[in-house]
């Protein structure tokens, strides 16, 4: 859908403005650079959830807007699946930023090439059974492993920054 697409914008704009600012306070100031990469990163996590949900509640406007045949009527549940992978794309867009400017490409690239391994296995599973559904599943499953790994790292880059 390309409606996931164009709301990658909003993580964008917080991304632009937040990468100068953590990449400078990564080397001179830990507390400030926690505090604000937790704060800015719950804040993405509600700011997508909410608008997930106006999407999830507007599936069926929206499909119709698109595309008003009969045809595209069975899209509507999956995009109703599918959108509650933008909360956790977008934070994970707004912790890779924080990871990067706390200078942990590397344990990025590790983790990101296990999500892409385990995406194709859970992938190969899941669309013979269930299809396009399950392949929103596999994505949904597979950004959650991102998520709780990037905050993990993110942790142990930022422990001991609180005084």
């Amino acid at each position: 859908f390309r409606i996931l697409e164009a709301l990658v914008i909003v993580p964008s704009i917080f991304v632009t403005v937040l990468l100068p600012r953590l990449s400078i306070l990564s080397k001179t100031d830990l507390s400030m650079f926690h505090r604000i990469s937790w704060r800015t990163t719950l804040g993405m996590f509600f700011v997508a959830t909410f608008l997930s949900a106006a999407v999830w509640a507007g599936a069926p406007t929206i499909i119709r807007l698109i595309d008003d045949s009969a045809v595209m009527l069975p899209s509507v549940p999956l995009l109703q699946v599918l959108i509650w992978s933008f909360p956790l794309s977008a934070t994970n867009f707004l912790l890779s930023t924080t990871l990067t400017a706390a200078d942990k490409q590397k344990s990025m690239a590790i983790i990101l090439g296990i999500a892409a391994v385990l995406n194709i296995v859970l992938n190969l599973w899941s669309i013979p059974v269930y299809g396009a559904t399950g392949a929103a599943y596999a994505t949904i499953a597979t950004q959650i492993i991102v998520s709780i790994s990037f905050l993990y790292v993110m942790g142990a880059a930022t422990q001991g920054s609180e005084e």
